[in-house]
């Protein structure tokens, strides 16, 4: 496995792909080669091939959490938002606790328009991988959506302290500070935005929206 993860981090993508399919053809009833295999299908956008060997490991073992989670990934990416959850929630049940399945269920439910189930597993996520900032400010976004104000602005000032250049954390505490009638800091917040990414296309229009009422 060292020799695949070297090939791995030399984008050597045909060598480890060989040499998975030798570990296969060496060990044909060992499920985590085919699931390593998978995800390497999954990397060059072989969604269909991945599939079929993410449930071959699954036929060898019912309770492979990382196939599930691969399928969930791949039904996600081709907007089969119910088999995602499906397959995602199947993989937390068998003990994946990790940080990126709670995270794609969140998202999944984010799709389905759920945003109030969302956000228990977006916590989550958030919680076990403090070092993701996308993680903190898609369920700071969240809260926004489900109508969390005061929630969400807290988790949104929290990513800005984390990263003072996020334009996106920026741009919703803008609009959060519309609600909340004062609209001097939503200029304020729109035009940092914009000195962070001057492309930022949403703060732009909510900064002119604004200068031309008032």
């Amino acid at each position: 496995m060292k020799e695949i993860q070297t090939l791995l981090e030399k984008s050597d993508l045909e060598g480890a792909a060989k040499k998975l399919i030798e570990l296969i053809e060496e060990n044909p009833e060992e499920p985590i080669h085919y699931v390593n295999f998978a995800n390497l299908l999954v990397e060059l956008s072989q969604y269909d091939e991945a599939i079929k060997i993410y449930e071959r490991a699954i036929q060898l073992d019912k309770e492979m959490a990382t196939a599930y989670y691969g399928l969930g990934t791949i039904y996600y990416e081709l907007e089969d938002f119910d088999k995602s959850l499906t397959f995602l929630k199947e993989a937390l049940s068998l003990g994946l606790d990790h940080s990126d399945v709670y995270f794609m269920v969140g998202m999944t439910l984010i799709q389905k328009e759920q945003f109030m189930y969302a956000l228990t597993y977006l916590q989550r996520a958030s919680e076990l991988d403090q070092e993701d900032l996308n993680k903190l400010f898609q369920y700071g976004l969240t809260l926004a959506q489900a109508n969390y104000l005061t929630e969400a602005k807290a988790i949104l000032e929290e990513v800005l302290q984390k990263d003072s250049s996020h334009a996106d954390a920026m741009y919703n505490l803008a609009i959060i500070a519309v609600h909340d009638e004062d609209v001097n800091l939503a200029v304020q917040y729109l035009e940092d935005s914009l000195a962070s990414e001057p492309n930022h296309t949403l703060s732009q229009q909510a900064l002119d929206l604004i200068k031309n009422q008032s």
